[in-house]
């Protein structure tokens, strides 16, 4: 049995009928399955069954922290989700970066279960122990970038924001939960939210998440946050960009739809051909001192003004894997998914 880091339960809210309960968390099971991505697929198991079709009010968003999420470790800000994909049919499991986690965990919960469908748009605020499903008609049709800035107001950060798109809202089997320019991404997550006619979870936590000796926690925090900017000083510099020329080298990266490991333009995709040309700030999920985001800027040309921060998956999708080699197409392309979920 855990001491500290788990608050020792979670929020179940039904959108059909309009119920917030508060369940605890067996014990034996954050144990057992350690981690948000463990208590989410032990709670998967028991209450999405295989005859439950992904896009039905039956399916559940089923969302869970880890003991260290939110607390004062490096980088600890992970929130894990299991759901039916409606991309496979089977069980999804993806995690987000961002606040969000976080939050959720300052708000007294390490998870909290979605099911069933609002009858309307709607979207949840969560400040603490108060819960509130409310109105989202004036949400809907928004993109994520538009959504994020109305309900910022009420949090205070867009990173502290679940949002799904146009896309989800249409059903794009491969649709995204963003958390601010973060995504639970894989498998349709965004489609299974907005199947449920929720737009939106805005939470802001301000309570505390204890740890079982606090001084003992913190020296071995100090010395992991210096392992961590030590080790990962290209993740600082370059983000997960940096792997794009390295994997070109070695043949096996992905170009024009698969047809070959090798890009020949290759040269303006790059990371280094990035920072020098494009880049704005680096950008950091919670506690984070990484900050592997890379914020990045087109400053002329047909897509100036585009803003976004482009990952290795996202440069080599949107890039080589279509025959581009227009980093600034890139950059716009990324921003539009972004914001379309």
């Amino acid at each position: 049995m855990f001491s500290g880091g788990y608050q020792g339960k979670y929020l179940r809210i039904n959108l059909t009928n309009r119920t917030i309960e508060e369940g605890k968390i067996n014990p034996e099971w954050q144990r057992k399955f350690l981690g948000g991505r463990g208590l989410a697929a032990r709670f998967y198991y028991d209450e999405i069954s295989n005859d439950i079709k992904p896009l039905s009010s039956d399916n559940k968003l089923i969302f869970f922290t880890g003991p260290l999420t939110g607390t004062p470790g490096p980088a600890t800000t992970k929130i894990g989700l299991a759901t039916k994909s409606p991309e496979t049919r089977q069980y999804l499991c993806s995690n987000g970066g961002g606040f969000f986690g976080p939050h959720l965990k300052k708000s007294g919960y390490d998870g909290l279960i979605i099911e069933g469908k609002a009858d309307t748009p709607v979207y949840i605020l969560i400040e603490d122990n108060q819960i509130k499903i409310e109105k989202g008609g004036n949400l809907w049709g928004k993109t994520t970038k538009e959504v994020n800035k109305k309900l910022k107001e009420k949090v205070g950060r867009e990173d502290q924001i679940l949002s799904c798109g146009p896309a989800a809202e249409n059903r794009v089997r491969l649709s995204c939960i963003q958390i601010g320019e973060r995504s639970i991404g894989r498998g349709g997550a965004g489609a299974v939210m907005a199947s449920k006619n929720l737009k939106a979870i805005a939470v802001k936590g301000t309570g505390e998440i204890a740890v079982n000796e606090p001084n003992k926690f913190k020296e071995v925090m100090k010395d992991a946050i210096s392992f961590v900017r030590e080790s990962k000083a290209n993740h600082t510099k370059y983000g997960t960009a940096q792997y794009t020329a390295i994997m070109n080298e070695l043949g096996c990266y992905p170009t024009r739809n698969f047809q070959t490991g090798v890009f020949d333009g290759i040269d303006t995709i790059t990371a280094e051909y990035m920072k020098e040309n494009f880049f704005v700030k680096n950008q950091a999920c919670f506690r984070c001192p990484v900050a592997c985001s890379q914020l990045c800027e087109v400053k002329e040309g047909n897509f100036k003004g585009a803003k976004s921060d482009p990952e290795y998956e996202s440069i080599g999708t949107l890039g080589a894997v279509c025959g581009v080699s227009d980093f600034a197409a890139i950059i716009k392309a990324n921003e539009i998914c972004d914001e379309l979920g």
